[in-house]
């Protein structure tokens, strides 16, 4: 069972429905404690769980001494149980369980380990271990860095500032990859950014963040139970990629679980290489279904839920579901694949070139378009973004960039 589980409290439920199904009724029956339901259609006798497949892990209790007779003739469809967690749930004879596997899932037990240190050496070679470390040095190297991890407190002005970056980070390496994403429509990302603030403040979500400076360049939204953490939703500026964000965002993430008696790492459902590589156990998510098996309409109901259902494993079994997105991705309209731009480095020597050659451009969003190329020319030469000057080779037939650090300087012709 999840104790204090954040997707069945109060306040998520809450907004969940304010969000999703506005004035709709919800209910309660006795008979399955610990999850609310809602009527998705109104003429058909189908109950799901609030939250539907915006939860990450749902755990309910099923009581044969309890009057099961509000069920008769209905459908229960319950999303998202993690095998983890799964009890031993019975139903009356008159009742059946159908259990339709959906998605898999990773978790690493935190408490199998003494601490990070432990864990960080069982999971990962010596090798390894040396790449993760130099990553962070380099970024720590080339750029004032901090992490904040924002659970129990949080201004509205930092809030805005982190989830509008968030979407940005989102929404460009999604359109780099020419991907549609889910949690970028319209009314799923504004339940993420209606619902979280009030639930960092009860200390059932957090953001935490890697900050260059004042600027989020890699973010995770995670929720909390007593003690589990759930990997909800995470991106990283692309324009660092040569800086491996993910895996320091990770290093840091888990150092602050150990460090606050978090069990249970659950990176949460779907596949993804770095959730296999970080995570020290698979598992899969279940859909339930519970009907009442004297019902026609309620047998139908369910075998149709549990076709449907089945067939859509199946696509992700066959690694369709990356293609459907690529599509997707190319019917929506508005997407913009991320700018960057093309340069090819040239013979340059700046202590033989004149000052009145060279025109200082400051480094902003003008010239958004060389971050990368700028990021990796720190990254390459060690150097400190506060000793970096952009120039212009003024009355060139060809656009040149100037590079300048500290101690190295080269130029780049544009190419397009």
């Amino acid at each position: 069972m999840i104790i204090n589980n954040p997707f069945t409290s109060k306040t998520f439920t809450k907004l969940w429905s304010a969000n999703f199904i506005k004035n709709q009724q919800t209910y309660n029956f006795d008979f399955i404690k610990g999850v609310s339901f809602f009527k998705p259609c109104k003429n058909i006798p189908l109950h799901t769980n609030l939250g539907q497949h915006l939860t990450k892990g749902i755990s309910y209790q099923t009581h044969l001494n309890t009057d099961w007779s509000p069920g008769k003739k209905k459908a229960f469809l319950i999303y998202d149980v993690p095998e983890y967690c799964e009890l031993q749930n019975e139903v009356p004879k008159s009742f059946k369980l159908k259990k339709i596997r959906q998605y898999t899932g990773f978790i690493t037990q935190l408490d199998n380990y003494k601490n990070f240190e432990d864990y960080f050496q069982k999971t990962f070679s010596k090798k390894s271990r040396y790449k993760f470390k130099s990553y962070q040095r380099n970024l720590e190297n080339c750029f004032d860095v901090k992490y904040v991890h924002y659970l129990g407190g949080i201004s509205k002005q930092d809030y805005n500032l982190i989830f509008d970056a968030f979407y940005d980070m989102l929404k460009k390496r999604f359109d780099d990859k020419s991907e549609a994403n889910n949690n970028l429509e319209e009314q799923e990302w504004n339940f993420y950014y209606n619902s979280v603030y009030e639930l960092i403040l009860e200390k059932k979500a957090s953001l935490f963040v890697i900050y260059q400076a004042e600027k989020p360049i890699a973010v995770s939204l995670n929720y909390l139970s007593s003690d589990i953490l759930f990997f909800a939703m995470t991106s990283f500026d692309i324009d660092y990629y040569k800086f491996n964000l993910g895996k320091i965002h990770l290093m840091e993430l888990f150092k602050w679980c150990f460090e606050n008696n978090i069990k249970t790492f659950d990176f949460s459902k779907g596949y993804y290489d770095y959730k296999e590589r970080w995570g020290d156990k698979q598992y899969q998510f279940y859909y339930h279904i519970i009907y009442d098996a004297k019902s026609a309409p309620s047998i139908l109901l369910a075998n149709g839920l549990s076709l449907f259902l089945r067939f859509k494993q199946y696509v992700r079994d066959k690694n369709l579901t990356q293609t459907i997105n690529k599509f997707k991705h190319y019917l929506t309209p508005n997407t913009t694949k991320q700018i960057e731009a093309e340069i090819k480095q040239v013979e340059f020597n700046f202590e033989e070139t004149p000052t009145e050659n060279l025109e200082n451009i400051p480094f902003n969003e003008n010239v958004s378009f060389l971050n990368k190329s700028i990021y990796d020319f720190l990254y390459l030469n060690n150097e400190h973004i506060s000793n970096f000057t952009l120039y212009k080779i003024k009355n060139s037939p060809k656009t040149i960039f100037v590079f300048k650090g500290k101690n190295a300087a080269q130029a780049y012709e544009l190419v397009s």
